[in-house]
């Protein structure tokens, strides 16, 4: 694996173990994990048919925009994520949210990036739009061991992707910010620890903020910008009471994204040498 570090923070990766390879992994192993051991009621079929129209729908895209490559692994894991994260009981609905999470990444783009993370621009365009969309952070519960295997999982992706920066600033700030209200409202503080344990924080925390093609350019502006989506996605949470808070927040503030490129410039990230990626 080869990586140059530009100047003012910025990272260009020509990769010859791709990051995804262990993403996919990871989340793969958590839809077995809580199909099989959490007893997710899920249907099977229909996380396959979310699969397959991610799938599609990227290969369909390729071809209309004639990109010299098919990235099959982006697909699967918005597709995986969506399955990991969605709560919908419309077939049609999640099939439909599927295909715009991989169309995102063709229609909102600025300077040979994405605008959204796919994930999340299906995410939260299901829950601002419709009433059949939610996300439910205590599935997963709060297990020590699980969030410890996501952690040193995520944290090992990430650190692949050379995006290790976004994630620790938006849980540090995240947790720090929790801390604070905890102790304002007089709860205990075990209370903000096991929020912190959840697995749907945890995916949100090192692949979704982390997602390469989303986030700035440089070290100080993914800084900036993980410690202000935490700060926006803390308010709406616990003043507002809006549970896809962080969902939210990312998906309205990935717009500053071009801003902070132009005030912080550094290099963009490609996940592959020879690519246009998608």
């Amino acid at each position: 694996m080869i990586n140059s570090i530009g100047a003012k923070g910025g990272h260009i990766r020509h990769s010859e173990s791709d990051p995804r390879n262990y993403q996919l992994m990871v989340l793969f192993s958590m839809l077995i994990y809580g199909l099989v051991w959490l007893k997710f009621d899920l249907n099977v079929l229909w996380l396959a048919c979310i699969l397959l129209t991610a799938f599609v729908t990227q290969v369909v895209a390729t071809r209309f925009w004639k990109l010299p490559r098919f990235e099959w692994r982006s697909a699967i894991i918005s597709g995986l994520s969506l399955c990991l994260l969605m709560r919908c009981p419309s077939l049609s609905l999640s099939l439909l949210l599927a295909s715009l999470a991989i169309l995102s990444k063709f229609l909102f783009r600025w300077n040979d990036k994405h605008i959204f993370n796919p994930t999340n621009f299906a995410l939260a365009l299901g829950v601002l739009v419709t009433d059949q969309v939610s996300i439910d952070p205590g599935q997963w519960g709060n297990g020590a061991l699980l969030a410890f295997f996501i952690a040193c999982m995520g944290i090992f992706v990430s650190n692949k992707a050379c995006r290790i920066d976004v994630s620790l600033a938006f849980f540090l700030t995240y947790a720090l910010s929790l801390f604070v209200y905890t102790t304002w409202i007089g709860e205990a503080l075990t209370v903000p620890i096991q929020k912190l344990q959840t697995g749907s924080l945890l995916i949100f925390t090192f692949f979704m903020i982390s997602d390469p093609r989303t986030t700035p350019n440089s070290r100080l502006g993914r800084i900036v910008f993980g410690s202000v989506i935490a700060l926006a996605g803390i308010y709406l949470q616990l003043a507002q009471g809006i549970k896809a808070g962080l969902i939210i927040s990312l998906v309205f503030l990935s717009v500053l994204t071009p801003l902070i490129d132009l005030l912080l410039p550094g290099q963009k990230f490609y996940w592959t040498k020879a690519t246009t990626p998608t």
